[in-house]
């Protein structure tokens, strides 16, 4: 959508699965010209896993900030892969459980200061073990939280990872009977 900011953009180097675009911006009524790195991500999907009572959260460390991370199952879509394909993929991966019902819930911009990466977050029930799981070593720890720990859990700020905190704010609000539309 044009919107009449932008002048230009250019690709600059960065990894395969994301692009770094140096784009020039001009705001319509001031005529300045502003100079903006933006990142050109293909988005991903995370998933509200909830089984027996639990909300399934994986730790992961995380160089950016230097810390393990309590989070949802989450990772970035793959070339010709659905948004619905990447969060059963990453709840297989980073779980080991399978969903019998995946279902979207919202989709929200990660960072849209300087990102166009969406995530889209699903809500995952009628989980099982997938065959092996427990044998094939998963590369992060699975903790099973009990739902009646996610508010304490975001209320002393345990949880800093934004999908995790927007898709369990987002299940404790429908839980209560917030309206989803």
């Amino acid at each position: 959508m044009d919107h009449g900011y932008r002048t230009s953009s250019r690709p600059l180097d960065g990894p395969a699965f994301f692009t770094i675009e140096e784009t020039r911006t001009t705001h319509p009524d001031l005529q300045k010209e502003h100079i903006h790195h933006v990142v050109r991500h293909p988005g991903g999907s995370a998933v509200v896993a909830v089984h027996d009572g639990h909300v399934l959260l994986v730790e992961q460390y995380r160089p950016a900030v230097d810390e393990v991370l309590l989070e949802l199952p989450a990772g970035r879509t793959e070339p010709g892969e659905t948004p619905k394909d990447t969060a059963a993929r990453e709840l297989l991966e980073e779980t080991g459980y399978i969903a019998e019902s995946l279902v979207p819930l919202l989709a929200f911009h990660n960072a849209p200061s300087f990102c166009d990466g969406v995530t889209r977050l699903f809500a995952a029930s009628g989980l099982t073990r997938a065959p092996g799981a427990d044998e094939r070593g998963l590369p992060l720890r699975t903790r099973h939280v009990p739902i009646h720990d996610i508010p304490r859990l975001l209320a002393e700020g345990s949880l800093t990872d934004a999908n995790a905190i927007i898709g369990l704010l987002h299940m404790i609000n429908y839980r209560n009977g917030a309206p989803r539309d």
